[in-house]
């Protein structure tokens, strides 16, 4: 069997996109933590399409400010992992 999406539309409730918004967002920062320290030059052109995702939801809740903070906690999290490196 062979699936593939093409194009499809999902509808949620306020509080479904809250929820969903702040799993991906979670789910983000744990891949950060876990996977793109060891490859941090290339983390975000690797994460392009959730970013893309968050910062269309965030902004949809009118709250973009949750996307336009995260690279901030992206470098956040780099700086602390570097330090305890050395």
């Amino acid at each position: 069997m062979n699936i593939e999406a093409e194009r499809f539309k999902i509808e949620m409730t306020h509080n479904e996109l809250w929820s969903t918004a702040f799993d991906v967002r979670y789910y983000l920062l744990n891949t950060v933590k876990t996977h793109w320290v060891n490859h941090q030059q290339s983390w975000r052109k690797n994460e392009e399409e959730r970013l893309y995702r968050l910062k269309t939801m965030f902004n949809h809740l009118g709250r973009p400010e949750m996307h336009e903070g995260l690279e901030a906690e992206v470098n956040k999290i780099f700086e602390d992992i570097n330090k305890t490196k050395k």
